[in-house]
């Protein structure tokens, strides 16, 4: 009988290595970006049902929402039922939200005009547009962290004085896509 030692060559060790990284590269992308907007998902459903939560807190002490004056609405009137970590005013203003956004396609948007508060989950939320008939919530899922895209961790929804709840804000601009995600079963499917 005869005896051999079974062994790998050197340039095989390399090809099966060169094989296991390009499987990698290949991979690793997808199943991060897959990830990446599985969590901005999962905190957007958060901050909405939050939000539908603490709109039941406001109508107990303040009334029927078709009662209220959102001209004079703030988000005070919203962090009395929050986890609030900070209001950002004055000099903290830049903490909540960035300076500027991006939209998907390529071009920049403007962070809120008003005073935000970020939230203990790192949440960061503003009221904006207030009309006689609606306000517009911005909320972006991770406050200062990246990518900081329209659409992708920033969003726009909006409570609606004749439906009384919250709503997606709809338009045809990147922030107003949270309906898209919703008939999408809660999935970003258009990034």
């Amino acid at each position: 009988m005869m005896n051999k030692k079974l062994a790998m060559t050197f340039s095989e060790v390399l090809i099966t290595l060169t094989i296991i990284g390009v499987v990698a590269a290949i991979t690793i992308p997808p199943l991060k970006k897959y990830t990446q907007k599985n969590e901005f998902v999962t905190k957007l459903k958060k901050a909405y049902v939050t939000l539908e939560q603490n709109l039941d807190f406001m109508t107990e002490e303040k009334g029927p929402i078709s009662k209220w004056n959102f001209t004079n609405l703030t988000i005070d009137d919203f962090a009395e039922y929050l986890l609030v970590a900070y209001k950002c005013e004055g000099d903290t203003k830049d903490n909540c939200f960035a300076k500027s956004y991006g939209t998907l396609s390529g071009g920049t948007g403007n962070a809120p005009s008003s005073t935000p508060i970020l939230l203990l989950d790192g949440t960061s939320m503003a009221l904006e547009n207030c009309t006689e008939n609606a306000c517009d919530i911005v909320v972006d899922v991770n406050a200062l962290e990246k990518p900081n895209i329209y659409g992708v961790d920033y969003f726009t929804l909006q409570i609606d004085k004749n439906k009384e709840k919250i709503i997606p804000k709809e338009g045809n601009t990147d922030d107003c896509l949270v309906e898209d995600i919703i008939k999408d079963g809660w999935q970003i499917n258009y990034w």
